[in-house]
């Protein structure tokens, strides 16, 4: 009698999707058509829970990126079966390193080009579908179906030529009312205006932009940071006292890195998402 109420027990208690797991996935809505190459590639952490509210880390990359290349720590990464080999980014890993209840999601643009457009995702409405179907292949790891409208939050990190990718999707991407944080790793080289108008529209946004110490993109955070003084005033963090655990609780915030540019992604991933105060895992 007490076996069978154990086993009973046993069985109410509902499972958590504690193990680390890493998913290709292939849609019919991505930015780009690239064959043998998966539209994006979904991470979840150690201790990641299924059950919780669900907060997606979308990552953007910049020219001649590859979604397997960005993910894996190897060091003779592949991006296809028989591609030549390059060092992995280990972005997976600097995700987790921040400790937050967060899906990692890395996009595929355009694959190993020198090429910054938005592909599909310019067209109305086109991510958030993108999403969805993401979503959808993932409910056998997520236990339930999920979609855009179930979600608790999303944060973009768009690293260099990802810039305008990110513009299309604030104009087009119809997320606007789940996307609260943009990450701008060293990738303002347009579009500041369009990006201050976005976080100054709504008091839950954050705007934060990392740069070098010179270059293009220095010159536009300047600029980005002259606007956001003049339309935010305190609710700016910008110039020498500008921090980036300010990001909790300003609209803008801009900051430099010292990290060589295709480094700062990796460098500042994992601060990034503590000082932004997504969920912590347990």
């Amino acid at each position: 009698m007490s076996r069978i109420a154990i086993v009973f027990v046993i069985a109410l208690i509902p499972a958590t999707a504690s193990a680390q797991w890493t998913r290709a996935i292939d849609v019919a809505h991505g930015a780009f058509d690239h064959e043998g190459a998966p539209d994006a590639i979904v991470h979840a952490p150690p201790g990641f829970d299924a059950r919780a509210p669900l907060h997606l880390v979308v990552f953007l990359h910049g020219y001649r990126g590859c979604t397997q290349v960005l993910v894996s720590d190897a060091p003779d990464a592949r991006c296809r079966p028989g591609d030549p080999p390059h060092p992995g980014w280990g972005l997976a890993a600097r995700h987790d390193e921040a400790g937050t209840q967060t899906l990692f999601v890395v996009v595929q643009l355009a694959l190993w080009q020198r090429e910054g457009s938005p592909g599909r995702f310019g067209r109305e409405g086109a991510f958030r579908t993108f999403l969805d179907e993401l979503l959808a292949a993932l409910e056998p790891d997520l236990g339930a179906r999920r979609r855009v409208d179930d979600l608790a939050g999303i944060t973009i990190l768009a690293h260099s030529a990802a810039f305008e990718t990110s513009l299309a999707i604030l104009r087009a991407g119809r997320i606007d009312d789940r996307l609260r944080h943009l990450v701008l790793f060293d990738a303002l080289y347009s579009g500041g205006p369009a990006f201050l108008a976005w976080a100054a529209a709504d008091g839950a946004r954050t705007l934060l932009s990392f740069h070098g110490g010179r270059g293009t993109t220095r010159e536009r955070n300047r600029d980005l940071a002259r606007r956001a003084r003049r339309a935010l005033g305190a609710r700016a963090s910008v110039g020498r006292d500008a921090r980036l655990e300010h990001a909790r609780d300003r609209r803008v915030v801009i900051v430099e890195s010292d990290a060589p540019h295709a480094d700062i992604p990796a460098r500042h991933i994992a601060e990034t998402l503590r000082a932004l105060g997504l969920p912590l895992r347990r």
